[in-house]
């Protein structure tokens, strides 16, 4: 409520309520009046109108019976008093003020019907024949008494008409006068308000006014601000720019949102720049892994992360970061209603039947992004906790789509790596891979055995059979090479029909338990499969024959040579180099 309302409104009250007092009270006065007009007037008046016609019924029927003798004058006479009687009774109870006045008239309506008596009993006859013999000139005595009782009687109804007028007059006026003096009071206080009312309006218009142009020069300088990108003043509060003012603050509002909104999406590429920076100093699936791993915890650290990365040899999915839990018990990528979808799921507990089935709590909010590499689903990354917040679920999908498409390089530059390294035909490793692992063992001083292997008359096989049946046997010397390898050992084709077999951690003794096991391999398989071949092999190991790879190698090829000189078809131990014998 305004401060002009504040003002005007207990004086417009007074006003409404003065005049709705008066009018109820006027109302139940003018009802109540009516009740006692009908009591007090016109009841009384119409009982007096009762009275007077049985009155003179009463002073007629004695004369009826003087002229007529008809005895139902007496009758009616008898009823008309009675009537009269019982009227001035009810009038003395409506109005006790008229009550000596209706004894009078009764007291005299008693002696007009004493004096009819007698004429009804006979007396009044005997009277009158006494009287008029005496003088026949003289008035009957009988009638002589009625028209004494109809005087008594007349006086008495006169004064008790007046009188009954005089009530009537005296209550109408007392009426008039009070609703007069009620309706005066009320015009009295409506026009005192009103004047009082209208001197508070133009008062507080005036007030009205000022505080509007103060409002509006407020409301121009809020404007002025906003535009101008400084802090907005404050507005003074008026209804003609309340509107205005909440157009602003929706405007302040919207800008801090978008200001909110810039700086989320900043730091979403913030995030998005630095993790790609990050994942490209990765040179290994672990790598980056263990990067995955950081950023997770940069961005989401309220909250528990685990990698799910498929295994594709086995089948299986295996949990990555093995301090944190894992939410769910896929046992397989393909399980995976995220990886299957491609697209980021959110489970709750209320989720009901929509929740994944293999969420192991039921009570865990789990976030699920599928990592992809080239198309196929590898991984799915997992947040537990609580629920995402405003934009994380953009860093999230940041996050997944970064470490497929890094994942994707790494395995393609792996792939490239091997097959830089590989032999395309028997996909062994050629002679650059066997070079490269031999100098990282060198570098680490870790002793190996070196298997050097040539097969026999490989050229008639080629010459005899084609060439296609020669890769089919370079082929299968590779396989048994591969069976006879563990997987720290190394398989490697340096070219031609030549092939080796690097032993790390092995001595001579297994180098030649090998090489008797792959020749004797060799025999069975080619017996079964044809066309029949062998194969020599020489035998050298570190740091017997050597410290460097070069001559380690070349220790195995003179043995290799030497298998050869003896016949084929044989395993040769190298010999220990003078130079380490006197030194041993």
């Amino acid at each position: 409520m305004s401060r002009q309302e504040r003002t005007i409104t207990p004086i417009l009250v007074t006003q409404a309520a003065t005049l709705v007092l008066t009018t109820g009270v006027a109302i139940a006065w003018t009802t109540s009046e009516l009740k006692s007009w009908h009591s007090q007037v016109e009841i009384p008046q119409q009982t007096m109108q009762d009275i007077e016609g049985h009155i003179q019924e009463a002073v007629i029927a004695p004369f009826n019976y003087i002229g007529t003798r008809n005895p139902e004058a007496a009758i009616a006479a008898q009823r008309s008093t009675s009537e009269a009687l019982a009227s001035l009774k009810i009038l003395g109870n409506l109005v006790p003020n008229l009550k000596p006045y209706t004894e009078d008239t009764r007291a005299a309506l008693e002696v007009l019907d004493d004096a009819s008596a007698a004429l009804w009993d006979g007396h009044a006859a005997v009277a009158d024949f006494e009287a008029t013999s005496e003088d026949i000139s003289a008035l009957p005595p009988s009638l002589a008494l009625l028209e004494e009782a109809k005087s008594g009687v007349d006086r008495s109804l006169g004064i008790l008409n007046r009188k009954v007028s005089e009530h009537a007059s005296q209550h109408q006026t007392s009426n008039r006068l009070g609703l007069l003096a009620l309706w005066t009071a009320a015009l009295g206080i409506y026009l005192i308000t009103g004047f009082t009312a209208r001197r508070r309006f133009v008062r507080n218009e005036r007030d009205k006014n000022t505080k509007l142009t103060t409002a509006i020069d407020g409301a121009v300088e809020a404007l002025q601000a906003a535009s101008s990108g400084n802090p907005v003043p404050t507005i003074p509060d008026h209804p003609m720019v309340n509107n205005f003012k909440t157009t602003i603050r929706v405007v302040a509002s919207r800008l801090d949102e978008l200001h909110q909104t810039n700086r989320r999406i900043r730091r979403q590429f913030t995030f998005r720049h630095e993790l790609v920076d990050a994942l490209d100093l990765a040179e290994s699936e672990n790598e980056v892994i263990r990067t995955a791993t950081r950023a997770a915890r940069v961005a989401f650290p309220e909250k528990i992360f685990q990698l799910l990365v498929a295994q594709p040899d086995e089948g299986t999915i295996e949990p990555i970061v093995e301090a944190a839990p894992v939410a769910c018990s896929v046992s397989c990528i393909e399980s995976c209603p995220a990886a299957r979808k491609g697209d980021v799921l959110h489970h709750h507990p209320d989720m009901g039947l929509s929740r994944c089935p293999r969420i192991q709590d039921e009570d865990t909010i789990v976030t699920c992004s599928p990592i992809s590499v080239n198309g196929q689903a590898v991984g799915v990354v997992q947040l537990m906790g609580t629920p995402l917040a405003d934009g994380q679920e953009e860093l999230l999908e940041a996050l997944s789509t970064a470490v497929g498409v890094r994942t994707g390089v790494v395995r393609n530059l792996a792939e490239r790596e091997l097959a830089a390294g590989t032999d395309p035909l028997t996909e062994l490793a050629n002679r650059r891979a066997m070079d490269e692992h031999l100098r990282r063992l060198d570098g680490a001083e870790v002793p190996y055995t070196v298997i050097v292997a040539d097969l026999d008359h490989f050229k008639q096989i080629n010459d005899t059979h084609g060439h296609n049946v020669g890769d089919r046997c370079l082929q299968l010397f590779a396989d048994i090479l591969k069976e006879a390898c563990r997987d720290t050992d190394i398989a490697c084709r340096p070219g031609g029909e030549e092939f080796s077999l690097i032993l790390s951690g092995a001595g001579t003794d297994a180098g030649m338990a090998v090489a008797s096991r792959i020749r004797a391999m060799l025999a069975q398989e080619t017996r079964r499969q044809g066309p029949v071949f062998t194969v020599s092999l020489g035998i050298a190991a570190r740091p017997i024959h050597g410290d460097r790879a070069e001559e380690i190698m070349r220790s195995a090829d003179v043995a290799l040579y030497d298998a050869k000189d003896q016949g084929r078809n044989r395993c040769v131990l190298a010999e220990v180099p003078m130079s380490l014998e006197v030194v041993g």
